[in-house]
């Protein structure tokens, strides 16, 4: 859709795939024009124009089965390994619950960690998390719903993730 919206209006679109911290430093330095799920703050305000959103995603904290983590909210989460995204702007939030952070360049990295026990749980979007195990994780996909994974939902406070194209700011 993203492609097809911006060829429309004379655009040439190039969709490169890198790890977030490299995305949000590379666009906000003018490598690049545009960026695609960042949170809409005040930081990313200073770079970024947020156009209005057209869905919102939800975050959520994938646990393995079994490992009995009670979750209401994310101070529940103080005292557990949580595998995150370098760059991530939910990491001081995670960070000031007491969860000790672990942050990788990528979710399957989260999730190579989290199969192998390294990592309590880890964050993703539901829908990326979804896409994870149907193309990187195709062996586990028949034991995760319900047996290997649990998911805890996070509700977000404040500025939601917006899954939109965000244009850097001139």
């Amino acid at each position: 859709i993203t492609v097809e919206a911006f060829e429309r209006v004379g655009y040439t679109v190039k969709i490169v795939f890198m790890p977030w911290a490299r995305v949000l430093h590379d666009t906000r330095n003018g490598q690049y024009d545009a960026l695609s799920g960042a949170y809409d703050t005040e930081e990313n305000r200073q770079h970024f124009a947020f156009p209005k959103p057209i869905w919102t995603s939800q975050v959520m904290v994938a646990v393995r089965s079994g490992k009995e983590i009670p979750y209401q909210g994310l101070e529940d989460l103080s005292g557990y390994t949580i595998g995150m995204t370098r760059g991530s702007e939910l990491i001081p939030r995670f960070e000031a619950a007491g969860a000790i952070v672990e942050a990788v360049s990528s979710e399957e990295q989260n999730m190579k960690k989290l199969l192998k026990d390294r990592i309590d749980g880890m964050v993703d979007l539901k829908e990326g998390f979804s896409h994870l195990l149907q193309t990187r994780f195709t062996d586990h996909i028949h034991e995760v719903w319900g047996r290997l994974f649990e998911i805890l939902e996070i509700v977000q406070e404040g500025s939601d993730y917006q899954d939109v194209v965000v244009m850097r700011k001139a």
